[in-house]
């Protein structure tokens, strides 16, 4: 299939894949990302050049309610989460395989792109800053696991798109090869970026469909919600997970997934360490987790549950619920499952994981 754009210039780009029927809308939008690239451009030059066009032509949203790439594409604004999502879909388009990768807890939640070259290599994007991870001496893409390399090295492997029209995104610039199109010189387009505190100041990382799970720490006291019980959708607030997800467990410092837990659809496992204090001994106590999607998401099963557990001293803790499928209306009625586990106290701080087969998404959680 020959791009539409410039079909003199991408001729040779086969598709080595079997996109889905949707995904080949896309492939249009992959040559324009390749229009100044040679057709002798190897893979790194093509998926670089994805990354610096959606680093120009998509504008920062904060709360962006398209989760679609096309619908992204279309009103030209997102997120991290969607700019990586539309790379994915453009990537798969082509016949690039990919997987989120993600940083979580500390700073706000980030999500990146970790691309799987046919010769086996890994590689590690972040269109929403517009940088790649990449060694320039040997030549070889930098992955997820191998930057913690760097970060104790003190060198820094990133490579960063120069942005060619930051006031007027109806004009983008795409790049003619990997060493015209990005630098290794920090520019003042990168929003807040800076290497390595994007990594080190986040409490966890890692990579889509690994099988590892990601543990959120919430702190909790008797009385206390985090998030909300209760949701009217405003500009501030367009999802009912909204002021969960942007949680901070300190002033400056955010909880991120304590929205979601179990196995999601995007590939994700996500579980919960609860930390309860200033409780008192012998005093009953119930957990409240507010519920408002509830999804299969990336497990075979169809049963749905939560699973409670923890040693505290001599006692041992160990309850499971079931939960309905469910999901919010979009009309903005919102009543979500209250998931409840109830316990006794045995001393003043109790510690607790909580995991969930399912895909959940709360709005609150709060301990009575």
């Amino acid at each position: 299939m020959k791009c539409v754009s410039r079909p003199n210039k991408i001729s040779s780009f086969v598709i080595q894949g079997t996109p889905g029927r949707k995904s080949w809308k896309l492939f249009p939008t992959c040559g324009k990302a390749w229009a100044n690239l040679p057709a002798d451009s190897t893979s790194i030059e093509r998926v670089a050049a994805i990354n610096a066009y959606l680093f120009q032509y998509l504008v920062r949203k904060e709360r962006s309610g398209d989760t679609r790439a096309v619908d992204i594409l279309r009103g030209r604004g997102a997120v991290c989460g969607g700019m990586v999502l539309t790379m994915a879909e453009m990537l798969y388009a082509a016949g690039y395989k990919s997987k989120y990768a993600y940083l979580v807890g500390g700073k706000a939640a980030h999500s990146m792109l970790e691309v799987a070259y046919p010769n086996g290599m890994k590689h590690l994007f972040d269109p929403y800053h517009g940088v790649l991870y990449f060694h320039p001496g040997t030549q070889r893409p930098v992955s997820l696991q191998g930057i913690e390399t760097y970060i104790q090295s003190k060198k820094s492997p990133a490579m960063y798109a120069q942005r060619g029209n930051f006031l007027s995104p109806t004009v983008v610039q795409p790049i003619a090869s990997l060493a015209k199109g990005y630098t290794s010189t920090p520019h003042r387009l990168l929003g807040g970026y800076s290497f390595p505190g994007i990594f080190t100041q986040a409490r966890a990382s890692g990579v889509a469909n690994s099988g590892v799970a990601t543990t959120i720490d919430i702190g909790l006291t008797p009385g206390q919600t985090i998030g909300a019980t209760t949701w009217v959708p405003t500009p501030r607030e367009p999802n009912p997970w909204t002021r969960l997800s942007l949680w901070r467990d300190t002033p400056t410092t955010y909880l991120s997934w304590a929205y979601v837990l179990g196995n999601s659809s995007l590939g994700y496992k996500v579980q919960h360490e609860l930390k309860m204090t200033r409780l008192r001994s012998g005093t009953n106590y119930t957990l409240e987790y507010f519920v408002v999607n509830a999804y299969p998401g990336n497990t075979d099963t169809t049963e749905l549950s939560m699973r409670l557990e923890g040693k505290n001293g001599n006692s041992t803790t160990l309850l499971e619920t079931s939960v309905s499928k469910k999901g919010y209306g979009r009309d903005g009625n919102v009543t979500p499952q209250v998931i409840t586990f109830s316990f006794t106290a045995t001393g003043n701080q109790m510690n607790f994981r909580l995991s969930g087969t399912g895909d959940f998404v709360m709005m609150g959680i709060r301990l009575n």
